[in-house]
């Protein structure tokens, strides 16, 4: 009989640990946002092309200019974007530097405000691009304070 009792406590008290440890940590369970998954998977996608040449007005895997390769990524998602980076820029939801992982951060002349360039947030300050003339496909550091980001 003292066997049972001890194991019949154990078992009350593993229950009581499981259920405590259950609602304490609902977060740990819970799905990841959809604008959390968004950028998981388009971070994802930009990585499967890095070595992809840079090819000026490219849209394919053969080489990429900059908004090609961002509009490739997006439409590899099911988000259809503009080709053009201006274009791009003009169509998304503006977030200036409150950006996450797999919005778009577009680069942009100080006279003029006009878009040059536009490359996919990697998180940590690095952006997924397509540079220019003899470069590749590659994740690297923002090098300038003249961005903002958008959301499609």
């Amino acid at each position: 009989m003292p066997v049972r009792r001890s194991f019949v406590r154990l078992s009350g008290l593993l229950l009581a640990l499981i259920t405590v440890f259950l609602v304490a940590q609902p977060a740990a369970f819970a799905a990841p946002s959809p604008v959390k998954a968004f950028g998981v998977r388009a971070t994802s996608v930009a990585s499967d092309y890095v070595g992809t040449p840079y090819r000026w007005g490219g849209t394919t895997p053969r080489g990429f200019d900059c908004s090609g390769y961002t509009q490739f990524v997006h439409n590899k998602l099911g988000v259809q974007i503009p080709r053009v980076a201006q274009a791009q820029f003009d169509g998304a939801r503006k977030v200036g530097k409150q950006v996450r992982e797999g919005d778009l951060i577009f680069f942009y002349r100080t006279t003029t405000r006009t878009v040059f360039h536009v490359g996919i947030y990697g998180g940590e300050n690095r952006i997924w691009h397509a540079g220019r003339t003899g470069s590749t496909v590659r994740l690297e550091r923002i090098w300038t304070t003249r961005w903002t980001g958008g959301r499609y």
